[in-house]
């Protein structure tokens, strides 16, 4: 009996003790939940985050209109202005393998152009895996109806400026942007202002540079191997001065300066605190011009010209039309004469209805970087 009051009171005292663990608990509930929730505000995840791979392709890649196809088992989506199919189906497979995708396959595909689905321009086929491993099927249409427009590719004309006096009339006739290369010393005023009179009008300065053709011909200014880095530079600081206005430069002859590294260093340079981009129209798979430009962080590009020493004007022109609907951007450099403009005298008619839009040279090299 002496026992019962020692049990009363432990049994007391133990109620006392989950009274008080019981309050600290509820106190701390409330701080812990305050504290959870201030870490998910602070982790908040955006909504782009909530969409699925197919919905960031879709985005993307800029798709106009998606429907599903019954007979195809497959999503159509419907594309349009600047890009080829490759281009897309490149742009798909990056995305796709940059979020923990894979591809399954991709297939350029072709529409027999004489039947009821002419419409389709460009198409391919394309099936991924997602990260969760759910698989997507898609057919990819670059459409007549949505580009014929706003241009899916894209083509420069470029002219290069030798007797500038007999062809002004026709340079000044265009109605559509194309780009002249000009070498600036001793032009004529009254041709220079000319050639300044059009907003059309893209002017690009045109210098030789070294090449074994300078032995044979007189050639103003000339950028050459036993010239000092100043030298080089107050050659191409001098001609922009007399054509401010020039978005770029681009080499007359000039397939041994390409070869040199430290006369391509020492030509472009210069050309950064210019903004001005490079074109290397030498052809000579040997150069550095795209190595020196990559260091330099410069916009270059190494289009090829019409050579009337292996090809006629109207197979080149061909040729370059194909080559924007291919790759989806093609750069036309042409020399002036008659016979040119005899070729191009429907050039807009043939190049609207492949859905390609003439556009700038210089918005030309800025998208191909």
């Amino acid at each position: 009996m002496q026992k019962k009051p020692t049990i009363i009171a432990s049994i007391i005292l133990s109620s006392v003790l989950l009274a008080g663990i019981a309050a600290i608990i509820a106190l701390r509930l409330p701080l812990a939940s305050e504290q959870k929730t201030t870490e998910v505000q602070e982790d908040q995840v955006t909504p782009a985050d909530t969409l699925s791979l197919k919905e960031h392709l879709k985005q993307s890649l800029e798709v106009k209109q998606s429907k599903f196809n019954k007979k195809k088992k497959r999503e159509i989506w419907l594309l349009g202005q600047g890009r080829s199919i490759i281009q897309y189906l490149l742009e798909a497979q990056k995305m796709i393998q940059e979020r923990g995708g894979k591809i399954l396959s991709m297939e350029e595909i072709f529409y027999d152009r004489s039947s009821l689905a002419s419409s389709v321009f460009q198409a391919a086929t394309l099936s991924f895996l997602d990260s969760l491993h759910d698989t997507s099927h898609v057919e990819l249409q670059i459409s007549k109806k949505l580009f014929i427009s706003g241009g899916s590719s894209k083509i420069a004309i470029v002219f290069q400026g030798e007797n500038l006096h007999k062809q002004m009339d026709f340079l000044n006739g265009l109605e559509y942007p194309h780009s002249v290369l000009i070498t600036p010393w001793k032009l004529p005023p009254e041709i220079l202002g000319q050639l300044r009179s059009s907003k059309n009008r893209e002017l690009v300065l045109w210098l030789y540079m070294e090449s074994s053709k300078l032995r044979s011909i007189t050639a103003p200014r000339p950028i050459r191997f036993h010239l000092t880095e100043n030298d080089i530079q107050k050659i191409i600081l001098d001609a922009n001065a007399l054509i401010p206005e020039a978005k770029g430069i681009a080499s007359r002859f000039g397939e041994q300066a390409v070869e040199h590294s430290h006369l391509m260093n020492a030509t472009l340079r210069p050309l950064q605190e210019l903004s001005l981009y490079f074109l290397d129209l030498t052809g000579i798979n040997s150069s550095l011009t795209k190595k020196v430009c990559s260091e330099l962080e410069l916009r270059c590009d190494s289009p090829d010209a019409y050579n009337a020493d292996n090809s006629l004007p109207e197979d080149y022109i061909r040729k370059k039309i194909a080559e924007a609907a291919k790759n989806g951007t093609a750069i036309m450099i042409l020399p002036l004469n008659n016979k040119i403009q005899k070729e191009l005298e429907n050039i807009q008619e043939r190049l609207q209805k492949q859905g390609t839009e003439i556009t700038t040279l210089e918005s030309l090299v800025e998208l191909r970087q």
